[in-house]
Order: structure tokens, then C-alpha cells, then sequence
């Protein structure tokens, strides 16, 4: 008899461990099966949802700072350009006599014009190894992403080199270069035109004035 009791208990013992090993078995008395345990487990539809708009928020904001940052990268190039079509003309001011800077062709007339011509020239007298163009520049200049020059003050006849080797084209005695930037607050736009204000009084072209006192989202880039 001791023996048979101490038989049952074990076989108690064994089904309690099997109770507490596999729940989800006897837990179907109570009408909660494997199946529903695991749905529970699992997102609800509006949960899905909820996660997708946050997602889609967050897309959003990342893309509003790329482009941000894309926009300062391209003004970033557009002053690095200036700067160095500047410096080439510069370089060509100390190979020309009586200190005048390289001349235009006659038949620039708009600003667009007098670059091209300009960064024609400076290509051709190997002063800029290729052109520098505006990084949103279309190729055609329909729109304000497109560099601009102008010279002014007194030409200088016959002092400037030309493609023979000589001195035989005349030189003008100051220029302004500008780009428009994407960051219309850049504070560069309204020092850039105080640096440069001069100059563009002297050129006396009313499209170089900005129309109002906070600037006129161009970097201008002058002679010195």
C-alpha cells in the first residue's frame, strides 16, 4: 500500500508538469486555442496603419532635409565657381598691359551673353581648363539658374592677349559676375552685394539692384 501511494503521486507529479509544459493544451477548456494565442501576438490592422503614417511622416521629414541640403550644395558650388572664373580674369588683368582685364566680343549684349563669350575666351587662352556652369543650368538659360557677367568702366584699346599670342584685343577695366542661390536667405547674397556695390553703381545696370532691402537672393562676385 505505501508503495501504490507513492505511485499516484508521482503519476500527479508527471501531469502537472505536463500542465505547466504545454498550457496551450488545456488552455482549450477555457476556448483559447494556439491559433488565437499567436493573433494576439500579431498587429491589429489600425496598429498597421498607425505605423505606416509614422513611417510615412518620418520619409517625409528626411526628404525635406535632403533637399535642403542639396540646395546648399549646389550654392556652394555656384560661389566656387564664381570665385574661380574670378580669379582666372584676375590672372589675365597680370598678362595684360596697362593692368586692363580680358575684353568681350562686341556681340555680347545680356549678361548671359557677356559669361559666355567670356568663359569662351578664357577657355581659349587656356585660363579655365573647361566651362563652369550654373549645377541647375537647363542649357539654354530659360530659366534664373545661369551665371551672369558685365563689365564696366573705361575699355583699354589693343592690351590684352588673344588667341595669336599678341595684345591685340582691347581690355575693360572692371566686371561683375552673380548667380541666383536656391537659399534666398543666405547671408552671403546681402554682403556679396555690399562688396561689390560699386562696381554695379558704376555698370548703372538697373537689373543688378536688388528689389528690396533684404537682398535679392544673388551672390555677386566683383573685381577688385
Amino acid at each position: 500500500m505505501p508503495g501504490l501511494v507513492h505511485s499516484l503521486k508521482f503519476t500527479d507529479h508527471s501531469k502537472e508538469k505536463t500542465v505547466n509544459r504545454e498550457p496551450f493544451t488545456l488552455s482549450k477548456a477555457n476556448g483559447l486555442t494556439v491559433n488565437n494565442h499567436y493573433r494576439r501576438l500579431g498587429f491589429t490592422l489600425i496598429e498597421l496603419l498607425v505605423v505606416i503614417a509614422i513611417l510615412g511622416i518620418l520619409a517625409s521629414f528626411t526628404s525635406v532635409t535632403l533637399i535642403g541640403h542639396q540646395k546648399k550644395a549646389r550654392d556652394a558650388q555656384r560661389k566656387s565657381d564664381l570665385n574661380q572664373f574670378s580669379r582666372a580674369m584676375q590672372a589675365v588683368k597680370n598678362d595684360c598691359r596697362n593692368a586692363s582685364f580680358y575684353p568681350l566680343p562686341d556681340i555680347a549684349v545680356t549678361e548671359k551673353e557677356y559669361y559666355d563669350a567670356q568663359s569662351t575666351n578664357l577657355q581659349n587662352l587656356q585660363y579655365l581648363q573647361s566651362s563652369l556652369q550654373d549645377p541647375k543650368y537647363d542649357g539654354i538659360g530659360t530659366n534664373d539658374y545661369y551665371y551672369r557677367y558685365l563689365p564696366g568702366g573705361d575699355a583699354r584699346g589693343g592690351v590684352c592677349p588673344d588667341t595669336s599670342g599678341g595684345f591685340g584685343t582691347p581690355g575693360q577695366e572692371f566686371f561683375v559676375l552673380r548667380a541666383k542661390l536656391e537659399i534666398a536667405n543666405d547671408p552671403d547674397t546681402n554682403k556679396s552685394y555690399t562688396a561689390c556695390s560699386a562696381p554695379i553703381t558704376d555698370i548703372g545696370n538697373t537689373n543688378f539692384v536688388p528689389e528690396a532691402s533684404t537682398g535679392d537672393g544673388f551672390y555677386y562676385v566683383c573685381s577688385n
